[in-house]
């Protein structure tokens, strides 16, 4: 379920952004609409990096549901240390690491 609220922000961000910067930037500097639209990607990717963890601490204080993920899906350690470190406070504990499934 996180991952349906991650996918609304990331295209949220992304169809806005685009339409920005082709109606700000893309007139002014005469940019073809891909540009504006990759330029809107890149901030929509920024997001993703920002919020993604915040959206997982919410759906997981709504009770939504956690994926099962075996040991090869979850993520290294180092990985999700520098996510954190990059797009939140570090917490002690992620949902990560209270559903492991072998």
């Amino acid at each position: 379920m996180p991952f349906v609220a991650f996918g609304f922000v990331d295209n949220t961000v992304l169809i806005h952004m685009g339409d920005v910067i082709d109606t700000t930037f893309g007139l002014y500097f005469g940019l073809p609409t891909l540009a504006a639209a990759a330029m809107g990607q890149v901030f929509s990717d920024t997001t993703g990096v920002v919020f993604g963890s915040s959206i997982e601490a919410l759906a997981t204080r709504l009770g939504l549901p956690v994926p099962n993920l075996s040991v090869a899906q979850v993520p290294p350690t180092p990985t999700r240390t520098r996510q954190r470190s990059t797009s939140a406070p570090v917490r002690s504990r992620t949902a990560f690491d209270r559903r492991r499934v072998e």
